[in-house]
């Protein structure tokens, strides 16, 4: 029904304009993303109609989009001066981060999902070349 103010709302990369539809799956599996265009605010908003596909409808509701400046949104936020590498990639559970050279502090390795919500959290100690990671408990595709 309406747009957010301070950012964009993609469906798989593509923009979403008001009139276009996505499905609570689409939420669910992360395919609908929001991209903050304003860094000085802190939260966001768009609302929405719920339609059941029958005629039937839920009327116009909003989503409130808390902005965290601090949360990593893409690689090039990453500040770690030694490159990696991740792997298997897809994973059944179990993943070997190494460095090329030995780590030169202590690290905090923090994963997160596409809603940004904290999964795991592991430091990494100095002086380390190789580093299992365990994702079992992670949610399939996160």
């Amino acid at each position: 029904m309406t747009a957010p103010e301070y950012g964009d709302l993609f469906f798989l990369g593509e923009l979403l304009n008001v009139g276009d539809n996505f499905r609570q799956s689409s939420i669910d599996a992360g395919n609908v993303t929001y991209v903050n265009t304003d860094g000085s605010q802190t939260s966001d908003s768009f609302s929405f109609v719920v339609e059941d596909g029958t005629g039937g409808f839920l009327p116009v509701s909003n989503f409130d989009i808390n902005i965290d400046a601090s949360c990593v949104t893409n690689n090039e936020d990453l500040t770690l001066g030694t490159p990696f590498n991740l792997y298997p990639n897809p994973t059944n559970g179990q993943v070997t981060l190494e460095w090329g050279e030995a780590t030169t502090e202590d690290l905090r390795l923090r994963v997160f999902n596409v809603q940004g919500q904290l999964m795991l959290e592991n430091v990494v100690a100095k002086g380390t070349l190789q580093s299992a990671l365990d994702l079992s408990n992670v949610t399939a595709g996160i």
